[in-house]
Formats: structure tokens, sequence, C-alpha cells
């Protein structure tokens, strides 16, 4: 098989033979990116390219939007999920969704709002949750694990 290029990347993209301390693509991803200076993965096989670089994405998705079109088969593929809603389509549909998205979310009403649900959901859910985790943990011989990755995404439902 002529892969078009042999890195070791792109030859365990294609052939799904990451290492098997991975457990899936998405481990692997962010071992590679960790392992990156710049933030920043290339798979020339795909076409495609991975960053987790925040100046990156400031740019792709802020300074020049319009170089970085999502294209109709992004956009047929997930329109059944999205509509034509701002993470959805390109060029001016998209600049006149995120308008309207920046002129109500930043709006002191709504930020005052947000504010309001947070404060709320830290006190009644999170806090709570915290405490009982370290009140079990001190009468209990076995080790508790807390998965803090699972309780902020649950506190984000």
């Amino acid at each position: 098989m002529n892969l078009g290029c042999t890195c070791d990347s792109c030859t365990s993209l294609v052939t799904s033979s990451w290492p098997p301390e991975f457990d899936n693509l998405s481990d692997w991803f962010t071992h590679l990116l960790t392992k990156s200076q710049t933030r920043t993965i290339h798979f020339h096989v795909a076409r495609n390219i991975i960053t987790a670089n925040s100046d990156n994405v400031e740019y792709m998705l802020k300074t020049r939007f319009d170089n970085y079109p999502k294209g109709k088969p992004f956009s047929a593929i997930l329109d059944d999920l999205l509509g034509h809603g701002t993470f959805n389509v390109d060029g001016k549909k998209w600049k006149f969704q995120r308008k309207m998205a920046s002129l109500e979310l930043g709006s002191l009403s709504i930020r005052s709002y947000i504010f309001e649900i947070v404060t709320k959901e830290i006190e009644h859910r999170l806090v709570p949750l915290l405490d009982s985790f370290t009140n079990t943990r001190g009468t209990s011989t076995s080790v508790a694990v807390l998965d803090l990755q699972d309780v902020l995404r649950q506190f984000f439902l």
C-alpha cells in the first residue's frame, strides 16, 4: 500500500496501529499534541491538521475565518443537528450569525443571568458533590477516585 507519506503518525493513522498504551484515537492525538512544540500535528495522508494551539485556533475562528470554510459536505452531514446556525454556515451567513450572537451574548442582562445560574449550580451541585466526596473519603479504608473531568462535564449538562 502506497500511503504517500511514511512518517510514523501517518502510517499509524492509516493502519489504525497507534501505540497500545492509548485506548483510543483521541488519547493518542492528545499525546501527540502534548509532545509537539507547536501544539499542532499534521497528518499528511489525511490532508488534516489538528491543533491545540490557542493562537492557531483564534486565527482560524476569528482573524481569518474566511480562509477555513466548512464547505457543503460538512454542512450537509451536520444540517439535521446544527441547521443553518453559526457552527454550520460559511461566509456572509456566518458573519450575520456571529454578529447576532455577539449582540445577544454581550448584553449585560444575559451576562448577569449566566452569572446567577453558574453561581447557583456551583453552590447547589458542585460544592455539595465535592464536599460529599471529601467526607466519604476520610471514612473509608478503600481509595476513592473522583473523575473530575466527568464531574465538570456533568456540571455543564
